[in-house]
């Protein structure tokens, strides 16, 4: 895979100091063809800007969460924009979020089974639809997130 498994350890060791609820994982270093880097940091600043957060990488998928709050939670999304949804919904919780980075490695074979331009838009649409949400969770107009 991408990532080291044994950057777990990082995490775990993040998440034993008690400062943190949850421990996200970002790619210090990402390994990967120039647009998909472009198109993470766009990501990043669009997350910035609609919901408030300085996150690293909302997308890594190696993050420590106690399995108790991620069932508090509804999973909506569907694969690429799940652990971007995991991070901002235990964020507008109130969980204490950490993050650590790891190490990001090639890909080793097989294809990537994103498309810039349709990926990106149902990326924005969700994110979009993700802040109205939380919004109404934080009005109390909604009960759970």
């Amino acid at each position: 895979g991408q990532f080291d498994p044994l950057d777990a350890r990082l995490l775990l060791a993040r998440r034993t100091e008690g400062r943190n609820d949850v421990v996200l994982g970002y790619r210090g270093k990402k390994v990967d063809r120039f647009l998909k880097v472009q198109l993470d940091r766009g990501l990043r600043l669009f997350v910035r800007l609609l919901f408030g957060v300085s996150f690293r990488d909302t997308n890594c998928a190696l993050r420590l969460v106690p399995t108790a709050e991620l069932r508090r939670i509804s999973m909506e999304a569907r694969g690429f924009a799940n652990p971007t949804e995991i991070a901002l919904k235990l964020h507008a919780r109130g969980l204490s979020i950490g993050e650590v980075a790891i190490t990001h490695r090639e890909r080793a074979g097989g294809a990537s089974a994103l498309r810039s331009v349709s990926t990106s838009l149902d990326m924005a649409a969700f994110l979009v639809y993700l802040r109205i949400k939380i919004a109404l969770y934080r009005r109390k107009v909604l009960q759970a997130l």
